[in-house]
């Protein structure tokens, strides 16, 4: 079987936003413990989340750190970043602060997105990381503190709408570690 993506391609339109314009906006997307999401949710919490990114200076091509366990905030972060053009670069939420720093040194993320269960563990190897200028916390409880911002607080203030990248087919999009 032979696929051929067009040349002019971004992956969550692919992914996720061509279900809005194809009438699919108030179908169920996800499904979360007890609580669903349509697709135009989908669509317009991953448009925050892109905004976000580009109000905190993330550029197309620039990676974004995302660190969090299977929750919707993982596919929010996702689509957002790649409708921006953002190269996603997921690692596993369970790591040891080392790696962390490793992680955050080998791709050069100037944003990070974290669980606020690993706060503590992420924090020490963010001291250190020399590309790293912000972090949005999900779930923190904790207040902002320094580069440190509330995820929902951060995106609440964003609008739904987002305009995409243009990216190439052959764009880098995920760095899976």
């Amino acid at each position: 079987m032979n696929i051929e993506f067009p040349e002019r391609f971004n992956m969550a339109e692919y992914f996720l936003y061509h279900n809005v314009t194809e009438g699919r906006e108030g179908k169920t997307c996800l499904y979360f413990e007890d609580e669903t999401y349509t697709y135009g949710e989908a669509v317009r919490r991953s448009n925050r989340l892109g905004n976000a990114l580009r109000e905190l200076g993330v550029r197309q091509e620039d990676r974004v750190l995302i660190v969090l366990p299977d929750i919707p905030e993982f596919a929010w972060t996702w689509f957002g970043a790649a409708r921006i053009g953002a190269v996603i670069t997921m690692v596993n939420p369970l790591l040891p602060a080392a790696d962390y720093k490793y992680y955050l040194e080998y791709t050069r993320a100037p944003v990070a997105v974290i669980h606020e269960s690993l706060l503590d563990n992420f924090a020490e190897a963010a001291q250190s990381a020399g590309h790293l200028r912000k972090v949005l916390v999900v779930g923190s409880e904790r207040g902002e503190q320094g580069d440190f911002l509330s995820f929902e607080k951060t995106l609440s203030a964003m609008p739904d709408e987002l305009t995409p990248a243009d990216t190439h087919r052959d764009d880098i999009a995920i760095w899976l570690f």
